[in-house]
Protein backbone atom coordinates (compact mmCIF):
# COMPACT_ATOMS: atom_id res chain seq x y z
CA UNK A 1 0.00 0.00 0.00
CA UNK A 2 1.25 3.50 -0.74
CA UNK A 3 1.79 6.00 1.85
CA UNK A 4 1.41 9.42 1.45
CA UNK A 5 2.40 11.95 4.92
CA UNK A 6 0.36 14.92 4.41
CA UNK A 7 1.58 17.76 6.73
CA UNK A 8 -0.74 20.81 7.38
CA UNK A 9 1.22 23.21 9.01
CA UNK A 10 -1.79 24.46 10.73
CA UNK A 11 -0.85 21.93 13.38
CA UNK A 12 2.06 23.97 14.48
CA UNK A 13 0.58 26.19 17.27
CA UNK A 14 3.92 27.31 18.74
CA UNK A 15 7.62 27.33 18.69
CA UNK A 16 7.28 23.94 20.80
CA UNK A 17 5.21 22.13 17.84
CA UNK A 18 6.94 23.61 15.68
CA UNK A 19 10.66 22.20 16.51
CA UNK A 20 8.64 18.77 17.30
CA UNK A 21 7.08 18.88 13.55
CA UNK A 22 10.63 20.25 12.40
CA UNK A 23 12.71 17.23 14.40
CA UNK A 24 10.46 14.12 13.39
CA UNK A 25 9.95 14.47 9.87
CA UNK A 26 13.79 16.14 8.70
CA UNK A 27 14.74 12.93 8.44
CA UNK A 28 11.84 11.36 6.11
CA UNK A 29 12.28 14.69 3.79
CA UNK A 30 15.94 13.53 3.49
CA UNK A 31 14.96 9.93 2.21
CA UNK A 32 12.30 11.03 -0.39
CA UNK A 33 13.19 12.61 -3.82
CA UNK A 34 12.19 16.28 -4.28
CA UNK A 35 9.56 15.38 -7.17
CA UNK A 36 7.61 13.57 -4.96
CA UNK A 37 7.20 16.47 -2.51
CA UNK A 38 4.34 18.74 -3.32
CA UNK A 39 3.58 22.15 -2.02
CA UNK A 40 0.86 24.16 -1.73
CA UNK A 41 -1.93 27.39 -0.03
CA UNK A 42 -4.55 24.08 -0.16
CA UNK A 43 -4.80 20.65 1.30
CA UNK A 44 -7.00 19.48 -1.78
CA UNK A 45 -4.42 20.26 -4.09
CA UNK A 46 -3.34 16.90 -2.74
CA UNK A 47 -5.41 15.53 -5.23
CA UNK A 48 -2.15 16.29 -7.92
CA UNK A 49 -0.22 12.87 -6.35
CA UNK A 50 -3.41 10.87 -5.89
CA UNK A 51 -4.57 11.52 -9.34
CA UNK A 52 -1.41 11.21 -11.02
CA UNK A 53 -1.45 7.53 -9.28
CA UNK A 54 -2.96 4.16 -11.36
CA UNK A 55 -5.57 2.61 -10.14
CA UNK A 56 -3.61 -0.10 -9.12
CA UNK A 57 -1.79 1.77 -6.51
CA UNK A 58 -5.28 2.45 -4.62
CA UNK A 59 -6.09 2.24 -2.00
CA UNK A 60 -3.46 4.63 -0.35
CA UNK A 61 -2.75 5.19 3.28
CA UNK A 62 -2.45 8.90 4.87
CA UNK A 63 -0.80 9.96 7.41
CA UNK A 64 -2.26 13.21 8.04
CA UNK A 65 -0.27 15.52 10.74
CA UNK A 66 -3.23 18.50 10.76
CA UNK A 67 -4.71 20.49 13.44
CA UNK A 68 -8.42 19.56 11.56
CA UNK A 69 -9.16 16.08 10.63
CA UNK A 70 -10.59 17.29 7.23
CA UNK A 71 -13.36 14.85 7.09
CA UNK A 72 -15.93 17.44 6.70
CA UNK A 73 -16.83 20.68 8.00
CA UNK A 74 -20.22 22.76 8.01
CA UNK A 75 -21.59 25.49 9.68
CA UNK A 76 -22.05 24.97 13.22
CA UNK A 77 -25.88 26.22 13.32
CA UNK A 78 -28.14 24.28 10.32
CA UNK A 79 -29.98 28.09 9.74
CA UNK A 80 -26.33 29.16 8.17
CA UNK A 81 -25.37 26.28 5.55
CA UNK A 82 -26.11 27.56 2.69
CA UNK A 83 -27.63 24.74 0.22
CA UNK A 84 -26.76 26.50 -2.89
CA UNK A 85 -23.30 26.20 -2.18
CA UNK A 86 -22.27 22.47 -3.93
CA UNK A 87 -20.10 20.67 -0.82
CA UNK A 88 -17.80 19.25 -3.54
CA UNK A 89 -14.12 18.30 -3.20
CA UNK A 90 -12.99 20.66 -0.83
CA UNK A 91 -9.90 21.53 1.40
CA UNK A 92 -11.99 20.75 4.49
CA UNK A 93 -13.07 17.58 3.44
CA UNK A 94 -10.89 15.89 0.90
CA UNK A 95 -10.00 13.27 3.23
CA UNK A 96 -13.65 12.47 4.05
CA UNK A 97 -14.10 12.19 -0.24
CA UNK A 98 -11.29 10.03 -0.41
CA UNK A 99 -12.41 7.47 2.38
CA UNK A 100 -15.95 7.72 0.71
CA UNK A 101 -14.73 6.97 -2.49
CA UNK A 102 -12.49 4.05 -1.68
CA UNK A 103 -8.91 5.96 -2.67
CA UNK A 104 -8.12 5.58 1.10
CA UNK A 105 -8.28 2.94 3.48
CA UNK A 106 -6.44 3.81 6.31
CA UNK A 107 -5.68 6.89 8.02
CA UNK A 108 -3.40 8.06 11.38
CA UNK A 109 -4.57 11.50 12.15
CA UNK A 110 -2.01 13.48 14.24
CA UNK A 111 -3.93 16.08 15.83
CA UNK A 112 -3.56 19.03 18.51
CA UNK A 113 -4.94 18.47 21.81
CA UNK A 114 -6.95 21.14 20.77
CA UNK A 115 -8.06 20.08 17.92
CA UNK A 116 -12.21 19.34 17.01
CA UNK A 117 -12.80 15.92 18.04
CA UNK A 118 -16.44 16.41 16.76
CA UNK A 119 -17.81 12.71 15.75
CA UNK A 120 -16.79 13.25 11.96
CA UNK A 121 -20.33 15.59 11.65
CA UNK A 122 -22.89 14.32 9.10
CA UNK A 123 -20.84 11.31 7.98
CA UNK A 124 -20.00 9.52 10.91
CA UNK A 125 -22.72 6.55 9.97
CA UNK A 126 -20.04 6.17 7.11
CA UNK A 127 -16.83 6.77 8.41
CA UNK A 128 -17.28 4.81 11.62
CA UNK A 129 -15.30 1.75 10.29
CA UNK A 130 -12.50 2.49 11.93
CA UNK A 131 -10.20 3.56 9.57
CA UNK A 132 -9.05 6.64 11.47
CA UNK A 133 -6.85 6.17 13.83
CA UNK A 134 -6.29 9.62 16.15
CA UNK A 135 -3.07 10.26 18.30
CA UNK A 136 -1.14 13.04 19.30
CA UNK A 137 1.74 11.27 19.49
CA UNK A 138 3.86 13.23 16.24
CA UNK A 139 6.40 10.06 16.67
CA UNK A 140 4.02 7.63 15.16
CA UNK A 141 4.66 8.97 11.91
CA UNK A 142 8.40 7.50 12.47
CA UNK A 143 6.64 3.93 11.80
CA UNK A 144 5.78 4.02 8.08
CA UNK A 145 8.14 4.59 5.08
CA UNK A 146 6.35 7.03 2.70
CA UNK A 147 6.14 7.38 -1.03
CA UNK A 148 4.67 11.07 -1.39
CA UNK A 149 4.71 13.76 1.28
CA UNK A 150 2.29 16.68 0.61
CA UNK A 151 3.02 20.24 2.49
CA UNK A 152 0.13 22.58 2.78
CA UNK A 153 -0.19 26.31 4.19
CA UNK A 154 -3.68 26.26 5.10
CA UNK A 155 -3.63 30.37 5.64
CA UNK A 156 -6.73 30.80 6.89
CA UNK A 157 -6.18 28.90 9.97
CA UNK A 158 -2.29 29.88 9.60
CA UNK A 159 -0.05 31.97 12.90
CA UNK A 160 2.96 33.03 13.00
CA UNK A 161 4.72 29.94 13.33
CA UNK A 162 2.79 27.47 10.72
CA UNK A 163 3.68 30.23 8.47
CA UNK A 164 7.67 29.48 9.65
CA UNK A 165 7.19 26.21 9.47
CA UNK A 166 5.62 25.84 5.90
CA UNK A 167 8.64 27.99 4.67
CA UNK A 168 11.33 26.24 6.93
CA UNK A 169 9.88 22.87 5.24
CA UNK A 170 10.17 24.42 1.41
CA UNK A 171 13.63 25.24 2.39
CA UNK A 172 14.58 21.93 3.29
CA UNK A 173 12.78 20.12 0.61
CA UNK A 174 15.38 22.63 -2.04
CA UNK A 175 18.51 22.09 -0.15
CA UNK A 176 18.20 18.10 -0.45
CA UNK A 177 18.00 18.60 -4.03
Amino acid sequence: MKTILSIDTDWVQDQRTFNLLLEVVAPIFKKISAKKISFSSRHKDIHLITESLNKSELPLRIVNIDHHHDIQYFPRHPQERDETVPRGFLSSNWLGHYILDNVVKEVLWISNYTSMMNGFQDARNKLDNECIKITQDINQVKLYEYDYIFVCQSPHHANTHSFCAYETLLILTKNYV
